[in-house]
């Protein structure tokens, strides 16, 4: 087993584990305006499907963070991108039929 160094734990730095996933989810909430995913970020998957999730989008006032979320969803190598929020179960339909259809 190999040990990681502290200082590289204390990072913030998002942990790229996909080897056994049949299908990649970005997830960007729409009122974080921070950005995660550095654009491509989808090729590190070696071809697996890519969906992005913007969530939160009920608690969104800003059409544009959206938007903004989207633009870097796509950026990563989402190629589908599905927004969900709070009390919309057809979204979560649509998410399960994009996972079903990318699979």
């Amino acid at each position: 087993e190999r040990d990681i160094p502290v200082d590289i734990m204390k990072k913030d730095i998002p942990a790229v584990t996909a080897v056994e996933a049949d299908v990649i989810l970005l997830l960007s909430s729409a009122i974080d305006e921070q950005n995660a995913f550095s654009p491509r970020m989808g090729s590190l998957f070696s071809g697996k499907p890519v969906i992005g999730v913007i969530t939160k989008t009920d608690l969104c006032e800003d059409p544009e963070l959206i938007e903004g979320a989207s633009e870097i969803l796509s950026m990563a190598g989402a190629e589908t991108i599905i927004e969900v929020g709070f009390g919309d179960d057809s979204c979560l339909e649509k998410l399960r039929e994009a996972i079903e259809t990318a699979e």
